[in-house]
Order: C-alpha cells, then structure tokens, then sequence
C-alpha cells in the first residue's frame, strides 16, 4: 500500500477499461481454450469470432455495474471518509497519497488478525457491516480495513482500487494478482457463449445503458417524474408516455445488469477451487458456441 502502488495507477488507467484490459483478458483466454489458433472463415465470422467486440460490451457493462453498486453505498463511504478524514469530501491525488504514506507507519499500530483475514477474504455483506463494526469496535486502521473489503465485496475491486475509491471518489484499473477485470468478463463472456438462444440479446442495450446511466447514479432525493422529463428531452426517440413506464423499464434494466455480473464470487470460488475443470467448461462452452460439438 506504497506510494509506488498509487504512482502505477496514474497514466489515465481510469474507467471505463481501456485496450490493455480488453487484452488481458482476451490473452487469458487464448491461453485456456485455445481461441486465436483457429483460422477458419466461418469461425472467425460465428459469434465466436466477434469476441474482441463483444468483450468492449462487457467492458462497458462492468463499469456501469461498478458505478451502480458503489452508488449504492455511498452512504456508508461518506461516513468512513469522516471518521479517517474528518470530513466526508474526496481527497486530490497528492493528498491521497499522503494519506496513503502515513497511516500505517504510526507508532503502536496495532491491526487484529480478525482484520487482516476480513480485507484478505472480503467476503463483507451490506447486512453485515453495520453490525461487524459495531461488535469489533475497530481502531482507525482497522476500520479502513473493513471499510476497504466492504468495498471490494460491493463492487468486485482489488484492495488498491478499493482504497483509491474511498479516498478520492476515482476507479482505477490496476493489475496484480487478484485481477477483478479478468475475473468478471471472462464471467460474463462464458455467459454469453453458452448456446441455445440469441447471445447478443444477453448484452444490454444501447437504451438500457443510457436509463442505468440517467437513473442508476442519480441522487437519492431524485424524484421519478423529473428523471423522466430529463429522459424524453434528452432521448425523444425513446420516448415513455409516463414516469411508471419510465422507472419499470429503468428496473428491468438493472435487473438484467446485475444478474450478469453479482455472481463474481461464486465465479472466482469455481476457478480456484478446481481450475481445471472451471477451465474444461470454458472451453467446452467456446466450442459449443463454435458449433464444433
């Protein structure tokens, strides 16, 4: 948690997840399953061959799940930048970074092993939260602990991506040995391969994207009937005739997103587990898409 980890994230790695992230992932599977060996035409025209486009999608809707899900607990974060920061705004670069460098080299630092086992796991519910800080009455560092593996159980970061959202309000997209990146697009591209059905239907839209964006990170206090004025002034082609039509299509729209990517843990637990076999399936489902079983 050196300032050298922070200096890493600083060349405009923010989101949305730029080429190198499509490439990662994209180099994760060729090394699994084989994709890239294959030169027939009618392969690379099948749905198999459109993976670099489809993975750009899938990058698009990880951002906006992220962005959803972190909005959901701003809350809780505005809380924990008053009790670290004493006060609930977002720090500049600079100040983050100082932040970064002094608060675990205080003298007598002391951080229960409950803590460091919490952030390693960060399996920390909203549910949970409250009452876990609560009953364990944490220390300052201990309490950022917790507060980054809530973070990264909400919105599926990496400790150092949890850490620089908390200070500074910013997603950064930072490789290292639990990659969030890797882990939920090739997730949600093993969704999207897997036959029978229509896969394009499986992405969101371009009009579902714009009603998450509109309603999903909008305030609180914001009322239905004015994002709705907002949205037929903004999208006249996607006109709805009232703000109910407007907030059921909005919910169906974040319904879908979430269902696609709030399974991340369970994906990550399969690959570890049993990597063999998690990867056997991949490739089993890439084939299938393939039409070659």
């Amino acid at each position: 948690m050196d300032d050298s980890l922070f200096g890493e994230s600083m060349a405009g790695r923010y989101a949305p997840y730029d080429e190198a992230d499509f490439k990662e992932v994209l180099q994760e599977i060729r090394g699994k399953t084989g994709y890239g060996q294959q030169r027939d035409a009618k392969v690379r025209k099948s749905r198999y061959g459109r993976i670099p486009e489809v993975v750009r999608a899938i990058g698009e809707e990880v951002t906006l799940w992220q962005e959803l899900r972190l909005h959901e607990i701003e809350p809780q974060l505005a809380q924990a930048r008053t009790r670290l920061l004493h006060s609930s705004e977002i720090l500049e670069v600079e100040e983050a970074n100082e932040f970064i460098s002094s608060f675990f080299n205080r003298e007598g630092l002391t951080i229960r092993p409950a803590y460091i086992a919490l952030f390693l796991e960060r399996h920390l519910l909203r549910r949970d939260y409250g009452e876990f800080l609560e009953t364990m009455q944490p220390n300052d560092e201990e309490y950022f602990l917790t507060v980054v593996a809530f973070v990264m159980n909400r919105a599926y970061l990496s400790g150092t991506e949890a850490i620089w959202y908390i200070l500074t309000g910013k997603r950064i997209v930072l490789p290292g040995l639990f990659s969030p990146t890797t882990i939920l697009m090739t997730h949600r591209l093993a969704l999207y391969l897997q036959p029978p059905g229509r896969p394009s239907r499986s992405l969101l839209s371009a009009r579902e994207l714009a009603l998450l964006r509109l309603g999903g990170i909008a305030p609180s206090a914001a009322k239905w009937a004015d994002l709705w004025a907002q949205w037929n002034h903004q999208y006249p082609d996607w006109h709805y005739e009232s703000w109910r039509d407007f907030r059921k299509a909005f919910a169906r729209a974040r319904t879908r997103l979430l269902n696609s990517y709030s399974m991340a843990f369970a994906y990550e637990h399969k690959e570890t587990e049993d990597p063999k076999n998690f990867w056997r399936w991949l490739e089993e489902t890439t084939a299938k898409a393939m039409g070659q079983t």
